[in-house]
């Protein structure tokens, strides 16, 4: 800070600093303060500096690649609390050796208004100059900043691209797993203890009906302790409805661990990662059902998503349009129906599409009774689970190494830089090996999406797998006995969308929330066919006529109205 004519001396604190190695060679601290005192006698001549014992600060011995040193601490309290104004040292880089730890000092002394001087260089920061050039280095402090936000944001990716772990605290249940040699990261493992306790959460939830508030004075009453990985683990511990809740909706427990994690650019992307399974898809969903079911009002049900079963699925493939799920005032009788409208481009009017409910979901039911009923068929699209497992690990190695390869192109680049700087490149040869270099770097980032794609498509494909033999499992000759709610949890899980195409002949085609997409059902040693979702006489009656005049059509096994209202 410069003082202008007729103000007070600056007060002057004096920073000395050195290692054990400088000591030996005779760059001592003696010598560091005896070129300040001479510094210090033709500025306070001039009555520009002035200078108190107790503003000397001095670290014999400490080395200057971190700011824990105790002299350090005590200068930059005294520059909090603003009892100098200048702080000198015999060469900047007593301060520090470390430019991140040079940003932060400059930042700090510019945040209270206190210049700097360095003896050795001759850098003054007390005037307009120093002014400017602090303000230069604030900049550079942000910019390391961000360099710094963006490495952590990529490494964190990166990591949880590995199928690693990477949040914030480890759900109730799990731990952190070991780290394997030379790799960063760990993976989640279960605690079986902890499970047993989770998976008793979910049932008195879903069959016992207790609240939140019931299941954690349950837990508390029962001393549960609240788990290896978190930061209470004493027994006695009281557990919060909010933590019941939280984990009740935690994908992690049916074994899918979904991120969304910033990467350098600022965007977010997501990656979904398998974790050990605790509880089976099919109770999950009759939790996550019932938390949405509950309010607090009382956990009064919500209008059409609870009353029918298909709404949001059934799909015009003419229009695009999906139908909704409506009770006929003439009858209270249920039907779908999709709405008419003008459309966008001819102007004309597309009439009403509508069918008998009833019969549409006893088609469904049935088509999904058949599947289970025929695993092979329902199986015939997927690789067996130790396969595709397989698939996920290789997938995963495949990316680390172009990770790898991609920040080993980083390095090279930032080599070339060096050299072209020191003289050893022209700029012609600068330029050519940096258009090498960055066209394997695009390759490389272009492989790596498709195999991110690809183990994101394998990671659902093994969810799949879990879901479809765990309905086989659990439902398989029992469609007949299950409650309206276990239906729709059945529907949910296993039906993508139902196609209707209408026309002469009325199509209406089931389709499951796993089929394999067209691209990877080549070379799997089957023939790819539509016949999976098109089965024969499932349903031998036929839908109502009352809702309106139009030709009766078979399809799929099933008698469809065509109509137009």
């Amino acid at each position: 800070m410069a003082q202008e004519d007729g103000q007070k001396p600056l007060r002057v604190a004096f920073y000395g600093r050195v290692s054990t190695d400088e000591q030996v060679n005779g760059r001592g601290l003696e010598m560091q303060f005896e070129s300040f005192m001479s510094n210090l006698k033709v500025k306070a001549d001039d009555g520009l500096w002035e200078h108190k014992s107790e503003w000397v600060f001095q670290d014999p011995g400490y080395s200057g690649s971190n700011l824990e040193r105790p002299g350090y601490k005590k200068l930059m309290e005294a520059v909090a609390a603003k009892k100098v104004d200048l702080v000198v040292v015999w060469k900047i880089d007593r301060l520090s050796r470390s430019l991140s730890h040079l940003l932060k000092a400059f930042e700090d002394l510019k945040k209270y208004g206190v210049g700097f001087y360095s003896i050795k260089e001759s850098i003054d920061f007390s005037g307009p100059v120093g002014r400017l050039t602090f303000q230069i280095f604030g900049a550079l402090a942000e910019f390391e900043r961000e360099m710094i936000r963006a490495r952590t944001a990529e490494g964190k990716l990166s990591s949880a691209r590995s199928g690693n772990y990477v949040g914030n605290s480890i759900p109730y249940g799990y731990q952190r797993g070991p780290k394997k040699t030379g790799k960063k990261g760990a993976k989640i493992v279960l605690v079986p203890d902890e499970a047993i306790i989770v998976k008793q959460i979910f049932k008195w939830f879903v069959f016992d009906g207790m609240n939140y508030p019931a299941i954690a004075q349950k837990l508390s009453e029962m001393g549960v302790s609240k788990g290896l990985a978190s930061k209470d683990k004493a027994k006695g511990t009281k557990w919060q409805e909010t933590t019941v809740k939280s984990m009740l909706g935690n994908t992690t427990y049916m074994g899918l661990r979904v991120e969304h994690i910033k990467n350098s650019d600022g965007d977010v992307e997501e990656v979904r990662n398998l974790t050990p399974k605790i509880v089976d898809i099919v109770l999950f969903e009759q939790a996550r059902r019932r938390i949405a079911e509950v309010s607090e009002t009382g956990g009064k049900r919500g209008g059409g998503y609870v009353d029918y079963l298909l709404s949001r699925l059934m799909i015009d493939t003419s229009t695009g349009r999906k139908f909704v799920g409506v009770k006929r005032s003439k009858d209270d009788r249920l039907s779908y129906r999709r709405q008419g409208f003008d459309h966008p481009e001819t102007g004309g009017w597309i009439p009403n599409l509508e069918f008998p409910g009833e019969a549409m979901e006893k088609y469904v039911m049935d088509h999904i009774l058949m599947s289970i009923n025929d695993p092979n068929r329902f199986y015939e699209l997927y690789k067996s689970q130790s396969e595709t497992s397989g698939s996920i690990k290789s997938l995963r190695e495949e990316i680390e190494v172009i990770q790898n390869q991609i920040h080993e192109q980083d390095g090279k680049e930032e080599n070339i830089e060096l050299n072209f700087l020191d003289g050893r490149f022209d700029e012609e040869r600068r330029d050519s090996l940096l258009l090498t270099i960055r066209k394997r770097v695009q390759v490389s980032k272009t492989t790596l999406v498709k195999k991110e794609l690809e183990l994101k498509k394998q990671v659902e494909l093994s969810i799949a797998q879990e879901v479809v033999k765990n309905f086989s499992k659990n439902f398989k000759g029992k469609l007949e006995d299950l409650t309206f709610e276990q239906q729709q949890i059945l529907v949910e899980l296993l039906v993508k969308e139902i196609k209707v195409t209408p026309g002469e002949d009325i199509e209406v085609e089931v389709v499951f929330q796993f089929e394999q997409p067209p691209e990877l059902q080549q070379g799997r040693g089957f023939e790819p066919r539509n016949g999976l979702n098109k089965p024969k006489n499932t349903y031998n009656g036929s839908l109502d006529s009352d809702i309106g005049r139009g030709s009766r059509t078979r399809t799929c096994g099933l008698s469809v109205p065509n109509r137009a209202q």
